[in-house]
């Protein structure tokens, strides 16, 4: 459990650093279709 939090924290730092307002915009600038694939992680 403790690695999922960690691989989230390091993602909304990712998230932040790139300037994206939400997750969804974030998931599409890196190419994905979904934001659903990033909180499948914090799940």
């Amino acid at each position: 459990m403790e690695n999922r939090s960690a691989d989230w924290q390091r993602i909304q730092k990712l998230i932040e650093y790139s300037g994206e307002k939400s997750v969804t915009a974030f998931a599409h600038r890196i190419g994905l279709k979904r934001g659903e694939n990033l909180y499948q992680i914090k799940r």
